[in-house]
């Protein structure tokens, strides 16, 4: 019984750690409204899985400006019967700048074998990564040009 947990786990971080890249590109597809509910289609770079826009506000402080940034999102869906499925498993990609969607696309097929087919696997982008967007700027105008002034004269 450890021993087999122990295996699986070895085999989840070391896929879960190892540098896999991929470049996707998708068509336009709708953005996600604020109702909550995700809409699912299926991703065209790995038929497996399913790919999501979600919209969520660009600052929580004033949600209602209307400024959203779109999280992309990618779930590889649990195969077991519906009876003998956990719920979800959100992957974080950790960062910075790592693509969750593109892992769970990587790995899918591994992570669905250890887990028994019993989870949805979903990875996100986060802001400003692959295929979510807009772009966010971190500082604000002025605080860029006193550091690249100050990296200047350095």
């Amino acid at each position: 019984m450890w021993m087999k947990l122990w295996v699986k786990s070895a085999i989840i971080t070391s896929l879960l750690t190892s540098n896999l890249g991929a470049t996707y590109v998708l068509g336009v597809h709708s953005r996600q409204t604020s109702s909550g509910a995700i809409s699912w289609f299926t991703c065209p770079d790995v038929n497996s899985t399913q790919c999501a826009f979600f919209d969520v506000p660009m600052d929580y402080m004033n949600p209602n400006s209307g400024s959203t940034v779109s999280i992309f999102l990618r779930k590889s869906p649990a195969t077991a019967p519906a009876d003998q499925r956990l719920g979800s498993i959100l992957f974080n990609p950790g960062g910075p700048g790592g693509s969750g969607s593109a892992t769970v696309g990587e790995i899918a097929d591994q992570l669905r074998v250890i887990l028994d087919g019993r989870y949805d696997i979903i990875g996100f982008d986060p802001r400003a990564v692959n295929l979510t967007g807009p772009p966010t700027a971190c500082y604000d105008v002025e605080y860029k040009v006193a550091y690249k002034a100050y990296q200047v004269n350095m």
